[in-house]
């Protein structure tokens, strides 16, 4: 509007400009023919070459019109153009790189900058005196020029698609973390349900109890039945919790490779990189066993759990000893950190292993820390228990058996304690190298004692 405007305004006082000048030129040559006196042979030709003059001057004035009214014309789109770019700009600014203002920001000042472009071409084609190659070389110059432009702008909306993909995926990868963070809350509470009921229920069998009101069968039977509702219950609630992680960890390593492709474009390598390590990772992920360990167990229920190899041998999934697998010295069994593939360690065939729960180490720490520094400190010697007596009698201890009534008077209990008193004595040195008592010792010591008892009742000797 501005342009067409000025244009309008300028042309026309350069119009009234070179009509007065056109009159003034007229005026003049008329001037010059009325010097000329009819008497002169010359005054035909005279006359003849002052209005051939006056013609070419109105033609010079008429093209010097022409190209101040395009000039000015010239200077009038350039003003519009940048009054054009700048409030574009100031669109541009205000608005976000995903919105559709932006967009057409862009768009608009595509179109401000093609019209740029081709005034600039015809101006250039136009100019007087080219020739035919040089015309050529100004078309190629524009369609070169042309396609760079419209190529820049692809680029930008390229880029705004990239952006408002990373933007969507960015908001899917919160949402997914946002779900896992209320699961592990629901999922926590869940948890101190279960443990706040199975406190509660047990200090209620401990005063019942106390109270004599179940014997003590009952007490250990309703305990045992306490502890493994409660065991069952926690292990589903962590499976269940398990799997949905596992869910909402396959769907944001999903999102996650999906964002390092859109990131790494338009760069194919970069982006094929990043697809196959995101696929690596899914599959990581789908490959790893939802947690098993959260209970103790035994080798002995074989069938349940055992992997069995095609070359022969098993595996037990809670305990046992590993009949198949390498050496240490050929790297060994491995354990794996499923949810980061980190080497925690390793065991061999021929060594035995165990996932203990946690109530199983509380209630029988002594014992567990025993094995663990035979195996790390004393080459694996055998592990002795402080030795009790029960209540019916006997001895309790890992390698000394029970010695009760039938078999063995006051004498034979009197030795027992003093072996243990000189094991308990061993134990206090200063020093982890232990005197080793053998099944076999306490085999002897018992048949030499029922033989001396055996003795005395046939020679009535008290």
């Amino acid at each position: 509007m501005t342009q067409n405007y000025y244009s309008i305004t300028y042309a026309r006082v350069l119009k009234d400009e070179f009509v007065r000048r056109a009159a003034e030129l007229t005026t003049a040559a008329k001037a010059e023919s009325l010097k000329v006196l009819d008497t002169d042979s010359q005054a035909a030709e005279k006359r003849r070459l002052i209005q051939q003059k006056l013609q070419h001057d109105l033609v010079d004035l008429e093209k010097d019109r022409v190209a101040q009214q395009r000039e000015i014309a010239e200077r009038i789109a350039a003003i519009d153009d940048d009054i054009a770019l700048r409030r574009i700009q100031r669109r541009r600014q205000q608005s976000t790189e995903m919105s559709e203002e932006r967009a057409k920001a862009d768009a608009d000042e595509q179109a401000v900058r093609q019209a740029q472009l081709e005034r600039q071409y015809a101006q250039e084609f136009f100019q007087e005196g080219l020739n035919t190659d040089q015309k050529l070389a100004v078309t190629r110059k524009y369609l070169d020029d042309k396609a760079a432009l419209e190529e820049e702008y692809a680029d930008r909306g390229r880029e705004r698609d990239k952006a408002a993909t990373e933007f969507g995926l960015e908001q899917a990868s919160f949402a997914v973390q946002t779900i896992a963070d209320f699961q592990k809350i629901a999922s926590d509470k869940e948890l101190a349900k279960v443990e706040k009921d199975k406190t509660k229920r047990l200090a209620s069998l401990e005063a019942e109890y106390k109270a004599g009101k179940v014997s003590k069968e009952q007490y250990e039977a309703q305990k045992s039945a306490i502890e493994a509702d409660y065991d069952a219950k926690t292990r589903a609630i962590k499976k269940d919790a398990a799997e949905k992680e596992k869910e909402l960890n396959i769907a944001q390593a999903v999102i996650q490779t999906a964002l390092s492709v859109v990131k790494a474009s338009p760069n194919v390598p970069l982006m094929i990189a990043a697809g196959v390590t995101g696929a690596a990772s899914i599959a990581k992920i789908i490959a790893t066993p939802i947690p098993e360990f959260e209970k103790g167990g035994f080798f002995s229920r074989v069938g349940q759990g055992i992997k069995q190899y095609a070359t022969g041998g098993r595996i037990n999934a809670k305990a046992g000893v590993a009949d198949v697998g390498q050496r240490h010295s050929n790297g060994g069994i491995r354990m794996v950190d499923g949810a980061t593939g980190e080497h925690l360690g390793e065991w061999e065939r021929g060594e035995a292993y165990m996932i203990l729960s946690r109530d199983t180490y509380a209630n029988n720490k002594h014992l567990v820390d025993e094995l663990i520094d035979t195996s790390l400190y004393r080459g694996g010697a055998p592990v002795r228990r402080k030795p009790g007596f029960f209540e019916d009698g006997g001895v309790s201890g890992g390698a000394v058996p029970a010695v009760g009534a039938a078999g063995a008077n006051a004498a034979g209990q009197e030795l027992v304690r003093a072996v243990g008193r000189v094991e308990d004595a061993v134990r206090a040195l200063p020093s982890r190298q232990y005197i080793a008592w053998q099944q076999d010792d306490t085999a002897n010591v018992e048949d030499a004692l029922s033989d001396r008892a055996a003795d005395r009742q046939q020679g009535a000797v008290r």
